[in-house]
């Protein structure tokens, strides 16, 4: 019992001692090994990456009261086989991507991989339990119940282009650890509605536009990166209808999120590449965002954050130095939530963004600033078993478009749409099937280069999850004119994905 509890101790050391050597660079001089993002295929800076494959959420849990979906009424869910369809603005439970965020007060509405539990008497098995180490002897939910949450995992992938883009001989791989620490600051110091959260991320990997895709086939295959990804504090008040966040911020976890879509590899599938300069994974920023929620069905947001992304600073690597050095990215969104008797949860989410650097324009010239505008759906389709509260099998659904100016972006229009159906098979309640597709019309300004039109990436996967901490997940994409390069050939891409949370 003594060796064990040393070991728990010194892995909870370790990882504690990682964070806060991360922070402390990140107000230093930045990690090293910290790059810029990759260019696309054509020559184009990659803009927006996302949160493909990941499942982030960090959002603001809505105010229809929808049982949750864990029996035992553990604060923070194990993580969800679909994204919770949640109302924008701050935390949610743990997620795919094991990093907690701050806790769900009130219980979210999108489908979750119902979590196997303890039986009445005992401890459950190692197959059994939420996370791979366990509930450290009882400490992790003593933790929790007394409002602080330590939560990791991580996602590994290979693939491979099996025919047609630029290289079929060699393949990808790529690696994405993440800790995150969430402290309920309501529990921990008495202060009602704070909740402080830190995230940080440790990740390596190799594509070498092997499918010549300008839309990221996997957001695993990123340089080393070793950084603090978010550091922020928020705050509810007036009777929690409004929401104050600040700090280093994943601005795609509050606005333009796609939850429905957040299981697929492709990172197009869950936001749009017509947000130039978009902080998200993984290039974070520091700056604020704010939610107000008027009642239960209603939502309007607007943020404030570093714009140097644009300039090719990587923000994921630093803390304020920059916010005000170079220009400013601003986005707001307004939207709807709803809910039927059969928990046929909906959201519809309208935004519009803008930034303050200078663009270059094909034509010639320079803009002081662009803007552009989103809109992202949300829809249960269907519940299998609508009358058992909890219940995580049935049909997911979404769509989205996006808009920016043709002069400045390589991307006009941005369209998609897709499925996951959780638990196809009785006996596979928590795996899930999806099926998705995403198509950017490239600008028809003839000097950009893109002289063979608009790319498509059709996705299809299949997650098995094995255990409640391990899944693994094939994915196939076939991409239609990759890079929007005439001569290149169209192609067909595979990979698998593996993902343990401890």
């Amino acid at each position: 019992m003594a060796s064990n509890n040393s070991k728990t101790i010194g892995v909870t050391v370790t990882l504690c001692g990682a964070a806060a050597i991360g922070v402390a660079r990140m107000f230093w001089d930045g990690p090293t090994g910290a790059k810029a993002a990759p260019a696309h295929a054509g020559g184009v800076t990659a803009q927006h990456r996302g949160n493909g494959g990941t499942g982030d959420v960090h959002r603001f849990p809505p105010y229809t009261p929808i049982p949750t979906t864990d029996p035992a009424g553990i604060p923070f869910n194990p993580k969800p086989a679909t994204p919770p369809a949640t109302t924008p603005g701050a935390a949610a439970p743990s997620t795919t991507d094991g990093a907690a965020t701050a806790p769900a007060t009130i219980p979210t509405t999108a489908p979750a991989t119902a979590p196997a539990t303890a039986p009445a008497s005992g401890s459950p098995s190692i197959f059994e339990q939420d996370r791979l180490t366990g509930d450290w002897l009882g400490r992790r939910t003593r933790m929790q119940n007394a409002g602080l949450n330590i939560d990791a995992s991580i996602i590994t992938t290979t693939g491979k282009t099996l025919s047609g883009g630029v290289n079929t001989a060699d393949s990808a791989w790529g690696y994405r650890f993440s800790l995150g620490i969430t402290a309920d600051l309501e529990k921990l110091l008495d202060i009602k509605g704070g909740t402080a959260f830190l995230n940080f991320r440790s990740m390596d990997g190799k594509r070498d536009s092997l499918d010549g895709a300008f839309q990221v086939t996997s957001l695993e295959y990123s340089p080393l990166r070793n950084q603090i990804s978010e550091l922020w504090y928020s705050q509810k008040l007036l009777n929690d209808q409004l929401l104050v966040k600040a700090g280093k911020i994943d601005a795609n976890n509050d606005f333009a999120f796609v939850a429905n879509a957040s299981e697929f590899a492709n990172s197009s599938m869950s936001n749009s590449l017509t947000i130039l300069g978009f902080p998200t994974n993984p290039d974070p920023a520091m700056g604020t965002d704010l939610f107000f929620h008027p009642n239960s069905n209603l939502y309007a947001g607007a943020g404030m954050f570093d714009g140097s992304l644009e300039q090719g600073i990587s923000t994921g690597s630093r803390g304020p130095s920059t916010l005000f050095e170079h220009s400013l990215f601003f986005i707001g969104e307004f939207g709807t939530t709803w809910s039927t008797s059969a928990h046929q949860d909906g959201r519809l989410g309208i935004g519009a963004w803008g930034h303050t650097g200078q663009f270059a324009r094909y034509s010639g010239g320079t803009d002081d600033g662009t803007a552009g505008a989103y809109l992202v759906l949300d829809q249960t389709i269907w519940r299998k078993h609508p009358e058992i509260d909890g219940d995580t099998q049935g049909v997911f659904a979404y769509l989205q478009y996006g808009y920016a100016d043709p002069q400045v972006s390589p991307v006009q229009d941005h369209f998609g749409a897709g499925a996951t159906w959780v638990g196809l098979m009785d006996w596979r309640k928590n795996d899930i099937l999806g099926l998705g597709a995403t198509y950017v019309e490239f600008t028809n300004v003839r000097s950009a280069g893109y002289s063979g039109g608009g790319e498509l990436d059709v996705e299809l996967f299949y997650k098995v999850v094995v255990t409640p901490w391990l899944s693994i997940k094939p994915d196939i994409q076939f991409v239609r004119n990759p890079g929007g390069v005439r001569d290149r050939p169209d192609a067909l891409a595979a990979s698998i994905q593996t993902t343990v949370t401890f």
